[in-house]
């Protein structure tokens, strides 16, 4: 037996003592609620011009849209992150998704600038 195989074999053995299918699929598992959590937050930029036919918005109103999730998630980011850190990313993470889910469906049945304000500014919130 070679250095290199001893290596090799030790590399192996420890990948057989952990967990780390366990955490391939907790890792896969963040990407997608991370890609999700883009999609949501960017997806207002692309149907904002689109819709300018069927809502009638005046240019303020539609950049207004395209920001109050960023202002959402800026108000409260140190609060989150906190309460992940304190209670744990698990206990946080399920109900916000959740949240955030409902939040999203309610305003795409939106036409009112007001109620999608609103909406869109608590989706960035929670």
């Amino acid at each position: 037996m070679t250095l290199e195989s001893d290596k090799a074999d030790g590399f192996d053995r420890a990948l057989e003592l952990t967990i780390w299918k366990f955490n391939a699929v907790i890792i896969f598992l963040a990407g997608i609620v991370l890609g999700t959590i883009y999609l949501e937050s960017t997806t207002m930029n692309f149907v904002l011009p689109i819709s300018q036919c069927d809502i009638h918005w005046t240019q303020n109103e539609r950049n207004l849209l395209g920001a109050v999730t960023y202002i959402g998630i800026i108000i409260s980011s140190h609060f989150w992150g906190s309460l992940g850190d304190s209670k744990g990313r698990k206990i946080v993470l399920c109900p916000t998704l959740i949240v955030g889910f409902i939040l999203s469906l309610l305003s795409s049945f939106s036409n009112s600038f007001a109620v999608m304000f609103t909406l869109r500014l608590f989706n960035g919130i929670w």
